[in-house]
């Protein structure tokens, strides 16, 4: 019988660096998840991560959001509808090799509605959202709205049929 070494991943990486990559995770946790027990929910997820290797990046944390279109999920012999579902993602660096097994396990979580799972870079890659410059204005002042009537231009209407047989020709 042949003996296997188990090698933790801080060895694997630092033997071979390009053996792993850097995921995000983006998931919907069911809305009938109580709001009291969401954390654990979440906290199943890490583990899970933490099972195949994986090493956390940084995290959003999980909130209701309403969905962009009603889900249909068939359970049990009924459709569920649902039109709301908590929002969160987790950014990761883990083993290639391991993430077929992970996208596995995520799909029989009864928990997560629905997920997403892609390779992105180590930076913070989230869009920087910047505040517009806003003025004060005071309840005197006023703004006023000047607009300029433009005089019509004089052509003569055997121009315009010239200029307008140009074009149909062309």
């Amino acid at each position: 019988m042949s003996e296997t070494k188990n090698i933790n991943s801080q060895e694997l990486k630092e033997k071979d660096p390009e053996l792993f990559e850097v995921y995000e995770l983006g998931y919907h946790i069911l809305p009938t998840v109580p709001e009291a027990e969401l954390e654990d929910k979440v906290n199943e997820i890490r583990e899970l991560i933490s099972s195949f290797d994986g090493e956390f990046i940084m995290e959003g944390e999980a909130e209701l959001i309403d969905l962009a279109y009603t889900m249909i999920v068939p359970r049990g012999g009924h459709n569920d509808k649902y039109d709301k579902a908590y929002f969160g993602w987790i950014k990761f660096r883990a083993p290639k090799a391991r993430l077929p097994e992970l996208q596995k396990e995520l799909k029989l979580n009864k928990n997560i509605l629905r997920f997403i799972l892609f390779k992105t870079s180590e930076e913070d890659t989230r869009a920087q959202i910047k505040a517009h410059e806003l003025k004060e204005l005071r309840n005197e002042q006023v703004i006023e709205s000047k607009t300029e009537e433009e005089e019509p231009a004089d052509i003569e209407e055997d121009e315009l049929n010239k200029a307008l047989d140009d074009v149909i020709e062309e």
